[in-house]
């Protein structure tokens, strides 16, 4: 969502370092080794029968400590949580500590800064094009990187 990242630029500042603007499918997704190349095959399969589609972020919103944006239209990102849990549910998003899928786009967590809602409010709305899901793996430093991405169908 380069869009995203373009728009709030700085105002992002605090996120995990490498972590673009993105809306999460699944966290955690088998963790500790458990992306194998089969599995791979089978994201890219699975994420290939969905059509690209474009999103827009006009609303802010808040969970506790959390700033964030909430994507129209917020089913096609749940379907593609939905479709990944479907095939591995022993992977469900955020360790099954939530009932309800909830997709966001995080802006800041943590001490909300002064004004920082009115500052993004102002760069609203973001229109963004959704044509892959990526992977992405933290180090034991904590920067995350790019493990590999999947294309979405033909829109």
């Amino acid at each position: 969502m380069q869009e995203a990242d373009h728009a709030l630029g700085r105002l992002r500042r605090g996120q995990p370092l490498g972590i673009p603007a993105h809306v999460t499918v699944n966290y955690p997704f088998r963790p500790h080794g458990g992306v194998t190349p089969e599995v791979q095959e089978e994201l890219r399969a699975l994420f290939g029968a969905f059509a690209g589609f474009s999103a827009r972020f006009s609303r802010i919103e808040r969970f506790p400590g959390v700033l964030y944006l909430a994507p129209e239209p917020v089913d096609r990102f749940v379907e593609l949580t939905k479709v990944v849990v479907a095939r591995w549910p022993e992977s469900p998003p955020y360790e099954g500590a939530y009932t309800t899928i909830v997709p966001h786009l995080t802006v800041r967590e943590g001490p909300e800064p002064r004004r920082l809602a009115a500052r993004v409010q102002r760069r609203l709305p973001i229109d963004a094009a959704v044509h892959e899901v990526v992977l992405m793996r933290p180090d034991r430093r904590g920067r995350w990187s790019l493990v590999c991405s999947f294309p979405l169908g033909a829109t």
